[in-house]
């Protein structure tokens, strides 16, 4: 667990970029826009975690040497690890939002945008029009191949979104092989299905590569 210092250093960077952002932007959005906006959204709940964490570090340094030896040892007061673990998916998202392409857009969404973003992810590439793509870190998920009937976890890389065809598709990797799959959302859950047409596959490769290298 990180220490005080460097878990406050953590998250005022977050919140630098998103306000650094979101400042020259907010005033082109129109209200219904910021209420969908997931980075305006959280931006309080982060801010009251950063104070808390300054509370925190001053609290250690008045405190002398061993206080300081302890809040280096990531010995965090009961109210800063309450409140971490209560609104731990909320940072979790403003994190991924300080990396999002949303975060400078003056546009009107035509894509879902903040919608359609899975909590893991942030949106890479996005044109507004035909694309977007969704970037993922830290989601797995278990398959099971029905020829062996052995279980595998799969890295989600990332969701791709084709809106004139209104498609959906997946990037996954497992020891080290990435595949592409139609994605489909549905009230059991999602479902992955075998890419068949050319074009399609064409266009999710596209579409993914050209987010991954803009990163």
């Amino acid at each position: 667990m990180k220490s005080l210092e460097s878990e406050l250093e953590h998250y005022s960077k977050i919140h630098s970029s998103i306000v650094l952002a979101t400042d020259e932007v907010e005033r082109f959005l129109s209200k219904e826009e910021k209420k969908a906006r997931h980075c305006l959204m959280y931006i309080q709940k982060l801010e009251e975690y950063i104070k808390l964490l300054k509370d925190g570090v001053a609290h250690y340094k008045n405190r002398g040497f061993f206080a300081r030896i302890a809040n280096k040892e990531g010995i965090y007061d009961e109210e800063i690890q309450t409140f971490k673990e209560r609104h731990n998916d909320e940072l979790a998202k403003i994190e991924q939002c300080s990396k999002c392409k949303c975060l400078k857009c003056v546009k009107t969404c035509n894509m879902g945008g903040c919608h359609n973003c899975p909590p893991e992810a942030h949106i890479a590439l996005c044109d507004n029009e035909t694309k977007t793509v969704y970037l993922m870190e830290d989601r797995y998920i278990t398959l099971r191949d029905d020829e062996s009937g052995t279980d595998e976890e799969f890295h989600v890389l990332a969701h791709i979104y084709d809106k004139q065809c209104e498609l959906n598709y997946i990037a996954m990797e497992t020891n080290g092989e990435k595949r592409l799959n139609y994605l489909e959302h549905g009230p059991q859950g999602d479902s992955f299905k075998v890419i068949t047409d050319t074009d399609d596959f064409n266009f999710a490769l596209e579409a993914y590569e050209e987010a991954t290298a803009e990163e």
